[in-house]
């Protein structure tokens, strides 16, 4: 999906609570928990936590943990919000003359026909109005629809868990919310998001209170490069996995290593340098595709969260082959106590940016 510029929340028809909420990040094979307090105009993060499971594929014991990680993250809070990820989701820029607001509703859903299969009346759509320029008398704006199927198996799971859903909303949104809480929007630079995930990584382009363009990076993500570390090492699925965490944690016991085993690191870091490459293509193809649509000539800076930052080496290698400021995201920096940040919760902190914009309500 490629957009042009929405604001935060309300994806869905659905109501926006002011009140408090956990949020809750589903990422393929982790789901993450965050519980948010408001102190005067401030947020503050006051728990978290994150599990290594598939919740809307949990086993009974696995539901089993996750309600306790509730219980204690939550201390009886069931109101949640959470990533509406679901591949039914469809976000486009259109552009309409004036009309009233049903007719508008009307043409988002033709306008969607050829993106969807089956009844686009089973479709929830909305938008949201874009205010950099009108175009010839048409109102841009960012449209936005979802299955009224995905949005029941989303509620099913939840409510069968105790917990009571009161907002879905895309990543993108959810990661302007914490940047903005952040303060890293308040410069007025276009600043790229590239939030690794298990099995899709998203890039996004903000300023200010604005997403001004987000799209999925094709074949790069944590999944796409354990599949890469299976066939170029002829691994079994968890034993791949196992060498990308081995890595990631540039764990060595110190022992001299056989020729078969120097071979097998070799080939590993082979593999991970072409998925680099591949990054760093499909990068710069994003930030060419939003330059044209928005007519400038240059991003200002790259913030990188999720599985991304424990890959050794990448942040240099982004920033010095895009040839822009590369950083590390920590959606806690504003939001949580200096005293609380132990070098360990700073470590894994980027692996809660979606989820700290999701409990913000």
């Amino acid at each position: 999906m490629q957009i042009g510029s929405f604001n935060p929340r309300e994806l869905i028809d659905t109501i926006r609570w002011r009140r408090e909420r956990l949020g809750l990040f589903l990422d393929g094979r982790a789901t993450r928990i965050v519980k948010v307090k408001r102190a005067g105009n401030k947020y503050r993060v006051t728990a978290f936590t994150q599990l290594d499971l598939d919740l809307m594929h949990a086993s009974s014991l696995e539901k089993q943990r996750f309600k306790l990680a509730v219980k204690q993250v939550g201390e009886g809070l069931t109101r949640v919000a959470v990533n509406a990820e679901h591949p039914s989701l469809r976000v486009r820029r259109m552009s309409f003359p004036k009309m009233p607001e049903k007719d508008i509703l009307e043409a988002i859903r033709w306008n969607f026909r050829e993106h969807i299969e089956g009844n686009i009346e089973n479709y929830i759509v909305g938008y949201t109005p874009l205010e950099e320029v009108a175009e010839d008398g048409r109102s841009p704006i960012i449209a936005y629809g979802l299955s009224s199927e995905a949005i029941d198996d989303y509620t099913k799971v939840l409510k069968s868990l105790g917990l009571k859903p009161v907002s879905l909303e895309p990543a993108a949104s959810a990661l302007l919310t914490a940047f903005h809480v952040n303060g890293v929007l308040d410069d007025g630079r276009r600043h790229v998001c590239v939030s690794f995930g298990d099995q899709m990584t998203l890039f996004s382009v903000m300023r200010g209170n604005s997403v001004l363009f987000c799209r999925p990076l094709p074949g790069i993500n944590h999944e796409a490069l354990a599949r890469l570390v299976m066939r170029n090492l002829n691994l079994e699925t968890e034993k791949a996995r196992k060498a990308l965490d081995v890595w990631g944690a540039g764990a060595s016991d110190g022992k001299p290593k056989s020729p078969e085993e120097e071979g097998m690191q070799r080939n590993l870091e082979t593999t991970i340098g072409h998925f680099f490459s591949q990054l760093v293509i499909e990068m710069q193809r994003s930030i060419d595709a939003f330059c044209i649509m928005y007519g400038v000539d240059k991003v200002d800076a790259i913030h990188v969260c999720g599985n991304g930052v424990n890959y050794p080496g990448l942040i240099d290698h982004m920033g010095r082959n895009l040839g822009i400021e590369t950083k590390i995201f920590n959606p806690f920096s504003a939001t949580m106590d200096a005293q609380k940040q132990t070098d360990r919760v700073k470590q894994i902190a980027p692996f809660f940016a979606v989820a700290v914009g999701l409990a913000i309500p």
